[in-house]
């Protein structure tokens, strides 16, 4: 069994998508036997959109957490650190004053365990990644769960592939090429993309991890009512536009309008673009068919969700779909027959080739979506709603347990 250093800004608290998600792998990881020492960040910053939650459901098995805790908004203090940082490791950015003060924290475990492997996620952590395994020649396992860095992200989160970054972060880039063991995706699109433009990176080195459904606690409660009932979990708007679905749901209920549908949507609504949404839904007269519920609490949300018959990703018009959305594993977790707006090219269009997901329509074309919407009303009148049950053992712990296993057996 290994000695792991889990360097993880989001992960305890629970305070979001991506802290459940690394929080899952040191659940599988720790009950596998390996000893993880977690190093985390307390923030007002990481807290403000989803309810955190002190589940320790997670990391009961964990031999340490290390919380980090930084001060936010403009200040001395996070001036100084910025700087330090820069000083200690040559390397600086906006949000990487913790940084600083986390290697710090991993020093003095370093000192006091025999650490096998580093493993990072998500931003800065990188840094203090990099730092630590040139300075003490650890093993660095870096997870990347959304393309580095975030100018790089395709349109439109980002400025693209080919988006000019500042000098620092050009060698930072190369450097996390050079030095790190292994590098996780939880996807092969994801993956190619990065080594398009982190050409010091081995191809070698890159393992394929998709997030994780915890088999044992797989649940369903089967919704039966005379109305079809679709949720959406998570952000819309800005990015993730639902023109085009709200459009489709429109035309259908026009030419049939003793259909019974209901869409909610749980979570941040119209994050960039005040009234946005609601004005599109007075546009297309679907007051009475679509609702909105505040975010709650991941493990609530769980609940939630399992109230419903299709369960909707949303995502951004992209040229590739490269993202995993985690909210994937999440449904699966509550069984739940998946319905996917994604780029025609991307990762979830592979998921759905692969029958891992039962429902897709193109994000770009309203047409798709009303066909596969269409597909989905006959399916539910029928009592014959789709769930592809191979996608479970695909994203199950046991599964993603023996990819970490062999990886850190080597």
């Amino acid at each position: 069994m290994a000695n792991i250093l889990f360097i993880a800004p989001s992960s305890y608290p629970l305070n979001g998508p991506e802290a459940y998600v690394n929080a899952k792998v040191v659940k599988i990881l720790s009950e596998a036997g390996h000893i993880i020492d977690i190093v985390s960040l307390k923030s007002e910053r990481r807290d403000r959109h989803y309810p955190p939650e002190s589940n320790n459901f997670y990391f009961q098995k964990a031999n340490s957490i290390n919380v980090v805790k930084v001060n936010t908004g403009k200040n001395i203090s996070t001036v100084l650190n910025h700087i330090g940082c820069f000083l200690k490791t040559g390397f600086v950015y906006k949000g990487s004053d913790w940084a600083f003060k986390a290697i710090k924290k991993c020093e003095e475990l370093v000192r006091k365990n025999d650490y096998e492997f580093i493993y990072t996620y998500d931003y800065p952590s990188e840094i203090v990644g990099l730092y630590l395994t040139k300075k003490y020649k650890i093993k660095w396992v870096a997870t990347w769960n959304d393309p580095y860095i975030m100018q790089k992200y395709p349109k439109p989160y980002g400025n693209g592939i080919n988006a000019n970054i500042p000098a620092n972060r050009l060698k930072l880039i190369k450097e996390i090429g050079k030095w790190t063991y292994k590098n996780i995706f939880p996807n092969e699109r994801l993956r190619d993309y990065m080594l398009r433009y982190m050409d010091t990176m081995n191809p070698d080195s890159c393992i394929i991890s998709p997030h994780i459904v915890l088999e044992d606690y797989v649940t369903n409660n089967k919704h039966k009512s005379k109305i079809l009932r679709m949720v959406h979990s998570g952000s819309i708007g800005k990015e993730r536009d639902p023109r085009n679905f709200f459009i489709a749901l429109h035309n259908i209920l026009k030419k049939n309008p003793d259909y019974k549908i209901e869409v909610t949507f749980l979570g941040i609504n119209d994050r960039g673009k005040p009234e946005y949404i609601e004005n599109l839904i007075r546009e297309l007269d679907l007051e009475n068919v679509i609702k909105f519920h505040p975010p709650i609490p991941y493990s609530q949300s769980l609940e939630f969700i399992r109230d419903y018959d299709i369960c909707l990703i949303i995502e951004a018009q992209c040229e590739e779909g490269i993202f995993l959305p985690s909210k994937v594993a999440d449904y699966l977790q509550a069984l739940k027959s998946i319905f996917s707006l994604s780029p025609n090219t991307g990762v979830l269009n592979d998921l759905w080739n692969n029958k891992l997901i039962p429902y897709f329509g193109d994000i770009a074309s309203v047409q798709s979506i009303e066909n596969e919407i269409e597909v989905i009303i006959s399916d539910y009148n029928n009592q014959s709603l789709k769930f592809e049950s191979k996608a479970i053992s695909y994203f199950g712990n046991k599964r993603v347990c023996q990819i970490h296993t062999d990886l850190l057996s080597k």
